[in-house]
């Protein structure tokens, strides 16, 4: 008989590396009583994730920081089978012939080593894989040969990958491995270095110390180490002075980029300074850069009402600029006929030299067209003959008329309600104008006021014109004007306003009598408020109740705040800060004032309470009673605590007063404890605590 048993391992937080499940088989007994076991097999279950396949807690990547370090043994946990290889390195195995264990060898090159380890056998076994990195980093610096006075020495330093040095004095850069020193002085330079992260990498440092012999030897000054053929010519100039120069073999006193052409040029100084430690002689290669060639394409003539053209030129990557700005086609209807130069600038991809070039398009003048008598709109009811012309003026500036087809309104209206007239006419340049004119033929337009009563008040604001459709001219008593002033008139005058209005090509005239009638009579009402804001938008000041306003009401504020005056709302709202005099005028819907209201605002929010902090009942008609002064508030609690905290007064009213007293008889002099809560009238529901102390002296 064979029995197959699976085991399906799961995450279950026990530790590691192994954990054991153990399987007992029993056999049933033929007699009564416990069955007995056969046999127990035991099991390895691995965490594959978590396992440490490396004992030692060996880090992923070994830094060998010094060569005084050793790599250390790797020794796998204990498997089945172990495989080792390495890439770059060597080993050997410590106990042969086991191979569980080895010693990488001790080399001055990178190394990695890979283990392979498998746990059981055939089909149930499991292999897992670990690779550890040996880094090489041990710090290496050179020692550079002295230089004189303006020479430069080159430091080196490798073995790591992060570097820092110190001074930066004389130094090209600081972070670099190789930089250029130039110090004035003998100087020692420390160079940090670094690989990987603590605690498992390298930090150590260097010193490198460059030796400056007093003593300068030539060096060019001020010559770049290119140029552009187009730049200006650059005076040859070395220290110290004195010497003699050439170019390419040639004495020379100037390197002239223009003069000399594109290639390399080998330019040498000597000048003689004596001793033997700095060279008499100096040399340095000068390339001078071509320019690129510029080639423009774009059409040299363009009609003014053409399309935007396209600009192009090679090289392709440069910019082009029409009056100093850039563009990239050229659209005719932004200029004027004439003339327009085009600037290209192109810079070299390699060289980052600039070449500049220019060419000219001319905008041909179009041939101008305009109508001549004939109308944008005719009446349907028009009966005459209208006769349309054009006005045109070739490109090349020659006049002529051009006389169209006639027609009448009041039989073309009959076929259609508008025309359309067009014309095309092309100059002697080849410039084509098309010129077109939509004539309608319309019904007399409807007028009227749109906002005009039939009476005002002598006394109403100017009211302002309107009326649809809008577009035509108001008259008042015969008179231009676009406002009808009450004002202006006496009370019992009659003003007649006109609306003269031109519409699908015919006249319509409204005319409209408007009574200047009594004003109404009021008397401004006052009041005198002192308030606080309830909320942080303020204390609410109404013209008018919401329930009595009317449509058409208007509002306008006069205050002796600058920030409320001239406002327009039905509700204005009044700030800590705006305590002052604040009236509305409030006028119907003909503008008539109606009534005025003046609020006389004062803005207090704190409540005034003091209790002296001390007393004397003595019976001397001085200071006996202890009494609670202030103002705005109510329902007061005021009580009064001997030492050990019991209540020994209670008062409800300002007026009530403490005489000194507890149950008839005197309270010792010392020192009492009061509290007090009221609600502030000003501020209605805030209940505000307060406490102290008072001194009873006897």
């Amino acid at each position: 008989t064979t029995a197959v048993f699976k085991l399906r391992p799961k995450v279950d937080g026990l530790p590691e590396p192994t954990e054991n499940v153990k399987l007992t088989l029993f056999k049933p007994t033929c007699k009564d009583g416990a069955d007995f076991p056969i046999t127990n097999i035991s099991v390895d279950i691995l965490d594959r994730e978590n396992l440490a396949l490396i004992e030692n807690n060996v880090p992923n990547t070994v830094f060998r920081c010094t060569d005084a370090v050793s790599v250390p043994n790797l020794r796998s946990t204990l498997a089945d089978k172990y495989e080792w290889e390495t890439v770059g390195g060597a080993f050997t195995y410590v106990s042969p012939p086991s191979t569980r264990e080895i010693k990488p060898a001790t080399q001055t090159t990178d190394a990695t080593y890979k283990l392979k380890a498998t746990f059981g056998t055939g089909t149930e076994s499991c292999v897992l894989e670990k690779t550890i990195t040996v880094n090489y980093a041990v710090l290496r610096v050179n020692n550079p040969d002295a230089i004189c006075t303006g020479q430069t020495a080159t430091l080196i330093a490798e073995g790591r990958t992060n570097y820092t040095w110190t001074p930066a004095t004389g130094l090209s850069c600081t972070n670099c491995a190789t930089p250029s020193a130039n110090p004035t002085a003998t100087t020692t330079y420390t160079v940090t270095a670094t690989e990987g992260t603590a605690p498992d990498g390298c930090s150590s440092t260097a010193q490198v110390t460059v030796t400056v012999v007093n003593q300068p030897g030539p060096q060019f000054t001020g010559l770049a180490s290119q140029y552009c053929i187009n730049d200006a010519a650059v005076p040859l100039n070395a220290t110290p002075a004195g010497g003699s120069f050439e170019i390419n073999g040639i004495p020379a006193t100037q390197f002239n980029p223009t003069t000399l052409g594109g290639g390399t040029h080998k330019v040498k100084y000597v000048k003689t300074v004596g001793g033997t430690t700095c060279a008499d002689f100096v040399t340095k290669d000068v390339l001078v850069n071509t320019l690129p060639a510029i080639t423009f394409i774009v059409a040299p003539n363009v009609c003014k009402n053409a399309p935007a053209i396209p600009i192009t030129a090679n090289p392709a990557g440069g910019t082009f600029k029409i009056n100093n700005q850039t563009v990239t086609e050229i659209n005719p209807s932004l200029y004027p006929a004439g003339d327009v130069t085009v600037n290209y600038a192109v810079t070299d991809i390699n060289s980052g030299c600039v070449n500049t070039g220019s060419t000219t398009v001319a905008i041909m003048p179009l041939p101008t067209l305009a109508w001549v008598d004939v109308n944008d709109a005719y009446c349907k009811t028009e009966n005459i003959t209208v006769t349309p012309k054009l006005n045109v003026v070739d490109s090349d500036g020659t006049p002529s008329t051009i006389t169209l087809a006639s027609f009448n309104p009041s039989l073309a209206s009959l076929i259609s309600n508008k025309i359309t007239l067009n014309y095309s006419f092309t100059g002697t340049n080849g410039c084509n104008t098309v010129i077109t004119k939509e004539v309608n033929f319309g019904e007399p337009p409807t007028a009227d006021f749109t906002n005009l009563l039939d009476e005002y008040c002598q006394q109403a604001l100017p009211v302002t014109l309107t009326a649809a459709p809008a577009g035509g001219e108001f008259f008042v008593d015969g008179l231009p004007a676009t406002q009808l002033i009450p004002q202006d008139f006496q009370v019992g005058d009659v003003a007649t306003v006109t609306y003269v209005y031109n519409g699908n090509g015919c006249i319509v005239q409204v005319d409209k009598e408007v009574d200047i009638i009594q004003p109404n009579v009021y008397t401004p009402k006052e009041e005198t408020k002192q308030v606080c804001p309830p909320t942080a938008q303020g204390y609410p000041l109404e013209a008018v109740p919401l329930s009595q306003s009317q449509a058409g009401y208007t509002y306008l504020w006069t205050s002796t705040v600058p920030a409320l005056n001239g406002l327009t709302a039905r509700v204005i709202y009044i700030k800590e800060d705006q305590s002052g005099e604040h009236s509305v005028l409030i006028r119907d819907a003909g503008n008539c004032p109606i009534d005025e209201k003046i609020f006389d605002i004062t803005i207090k929010c704190n409540t005034a309470f003091f209790v002296p902090t001390a007393f004397t009942p003595n019976t001397d008609n001085k200071n006996d009673m202890l009494q609670i002064f202030g103002a705005d508030f109510t329902k007061l609690r005021f009580t009064i605590f001997n030492r050990w905290g019991e209540v020994i007064f209670t008062a409800r009213d300002k007026k009530e007063g403490w005489d000194g007293k507890v149950k008839g008889g005197a309270a010792p002099a010392g020192v009492y404890q009061w509290t007090a809560t009221y609600e502030s009238v000003l501020q209605p529901g805030k209940v505000i605590e307060k406490k102290g102390a008072i001194t009873l002296i006897r």
